[in-house]
């Protein structure tokens, strides 16, 4: 049971925990300095049994099925009930969108592997074609590559050395540009 003293009220069928007005079917809401404002922990421990949260909601582009803003109360992270995602932006036009609306400060996303020497990399695939464009993926440490992987066949398409050498069809270019025929 629920308890007044404890912050805690059930109001018109809404239950609110620290608040006595709760807006939402369930508001919580607390001035907690240096921690969370609630966790939610499974600790089940068998592998492909342990859930977290499932959150069931919206049905086309015009719905919110999961919102996160800052306490100005602008979004940070939107899912919509058509998938699409959004980041910095309230109507994600695409499967994920990215916006920035801050002068001076670029739009960027980061794709970033701690193990040296491995790589880093954006994978564009289809039915009929996949293709890999990051560092490091088969040439030299710290190279910029367009790379595919179609039909059964890898091969490297286009590399950059981090000396600014370019390569067409090759891995390491001896040339400021070298076009060849590594596969």
């Amino acid at each position: 049971s629920l308890h007044a003293s404890g912050n805690s009220y059930f109001n018109g069928g809404k239950v609110g925990i620290g608040t006595p007005a709760p807006s939402n079917l369930l508001s919580v809401e607390g001035a907690i300095a240096g921690d969370y404002l609630a966790e939610f922990k499974q600790s089940h421990a068998v592998a492909g049994a342990s859930y977290g949260v499932n959150i069931c909601g919206g049905t086309n582009a015009s719905d919110q099925a999961f919102r996160v803003a800052n306490e100005a109360e602008v979004t940070l992270l939107i899912v919509l009930g058509d998938g699409n995602v959004g980041i910095g932006t309230n109507v994600p036009s695409k499967l994920l969108h990215v916006y920035n609306n801050t002068a001076g400060t670029p739009a960027e996303v980061v794709i970033e592997n701690a193990t040296a020497n491995y790589n880093a990399a954006l994978q564009i695939k289809t039915t009929v074609s996949e293709w890999d464009v990051g560092s490091n993926i088969v040439a030299a440490v710290g190279s910029f590559e367009v790379y595919e992987r179609t039909g059964g066949s890898a091969a490297n398409r286009f590399t950059i050395l981090s000396g600014g050498s370019v390569g067409i069809g090759t891995t390491n270019p001896g040339q400021l540009l070298e076009v060849g025929n590594d596969g």
